[in-house]
C-alpha cells in the first residue's frame, strides 16, 4: 500500500485502484515520476545488465504503475512484467553469489558500512 493509499484510509486491495477519480488524479500526479524512475532504471540496467538492486526496484515502480491503468488486462501485464523482473533479480543475486569467494561479499565496503563521523 502506497503512503497516499494510507492518507487516503484506502483499503488495500489487489488490482487496478477501484476510485475512477482517485486512479485518474494519482495517474496524473504520479505517473510522469514512475515513468521517469523506470527510464532511469533503465539506463542502469544499459551500464550494468547485473544490476540486482534496478531490477528490484523496476519491479517495484512497475508495481505502482500498474495500480493506476484502467484495465484489468492491462493491470496483468503489468504485474507479469514485474514478476519477470524479481525472477531476474533472484537469478543475478544467486549466480553473484555462486561465483564469489568464501567469505567476501559482493558489495563494495562504502557500501557496508556507515560513513563515519
Amino acid at each position: 500500500m502506497s503512503p497516499v493509499e494510507v492518507q487516503l484510509h484506502m483499503k488495500y486491495e489487489p488490482g487496478i485502484l477501484k476510485d475512477k477519480k482517485v486512479r485518474a488524479d494519482l495517474r496524473a500526479k504520479y505517473s510522469p515520476i514512475i515513468d521517469e524512475g523506470i527510464a532511469n532504471l533503465n539506463k542502469a540496467l544499459e551500464i550494468d545488465k547485473d544490476d540486482a538492486e534496478a531490477m528490484t526496484y523496476l519491479n517495484l515502480l512497475i508495481r505502482r504503475g500498474a495500480r493506476l491503468v484502467d484495465d484489468n488486462h492491462e493491470y496483468s501485464k503489468q504485474v507479469e512484467i514485474a514478476d519477470r523482473w524479481v525472477e531476474k533479480a533472484l537469478d543475478t543475486m544467486k549466480a553473484k553469489t555462486a561465483n564469489q569467494p568464501m567469505g567476501t561479499s559482493s558489495k563494495s565496503s562504502h557500501r557496508e558500512h556507515p560513513p563515519s563521523r
